[in-house]
């Protein structure tokens, strides 16, 4: 699974819209679906704040955008 692939799916679980997770994020909407669809990879900047919006650890954001990786998403729900 790509890290875009993942974003969409946390975000479709949360039930909040691509134009939702931009202003949360202080990104424009065209960012977010590039990074959904793979087009780009977001700064680092924008990956902790896409982590926070969806509540998943930032470095298992990293590690699937990095690796590919993908463990069980419950393990790794952020507390904050």
């Amino acid at each position: 699974m790509t890290v875009g692939n993942y974003i969409r799916e946390k975000r479709l679980d949360i039930g909040i819209l691509q134009k939702e997770l931009a202003e949360k994020c202080d990104v424009s909407v065209q960012t977010i679906n590039t990074i959904e669809n793979d087009k780009s990879k977001p700064s680092v900047t924008t990956l902790r704040r896409i982590a926070q919006v969806l509540s998943v650890d930032y470095f298992v954001l990293r590690r699937i955008l990095k690796e590919g990786v993908v463990y069980d998403a419950k393990d790794y729900q952020s507390s904050s």
